[in-house]
């Protein structure tokens, strides 16, 4: 027997609407941020779940929430997940590199070309 771990990023929020990054600040998920996360859950809540763990971050556990809900799991919040204070400009020269990863969800498989 296999374990298939998923790691999701955090749904849209106000600071990644914006183009920037939100790091250790915690950036309240927007609207279409929650809506991503209502969709990741209908999506993907009849899997075999064994747990659920978050960040303590609101913006971490608000994008889990609908996945527990939908499941009947608690969620598990740990510390050691919380996102590193780095500038993430450092890290990723270009901001546009997350685009096509907000544009999927935001638009459902757009093909704008600020999504390529």
């Amino acid at each position: 027997m296999s374990l298939i771990l998923y790691f999701l990023r955090h749904g849209e929020t106000e600071e990644s609407l914006r183009g920037g990054f939100c790091g250790s600040l915690d950036s309240p998920l927007t609207s279409d941020g929650r809506l991503m996360a209502e969709d990741f859950a209908l999506t993907y809540a009849a899997l075999p779940w064994i747990a659920v763990y978050s960040s303590p971050l609101k913006r971490a556990q608000d994008t889990a929430k609908p996945l527990c809900a939908a499941i009947g799991m608690r969620m598990q919040i740990r510390d050691g997940l919380r996102e590193i204070a780095v500038l993430y400009e450092d890290v990723f020269k270009e901001k546009s590199i997350l685009n096509p990863v907000i544009c999927s969800f935001k638009h459902r498989g757009c093909h704008d070309e600020q999504c390529q």
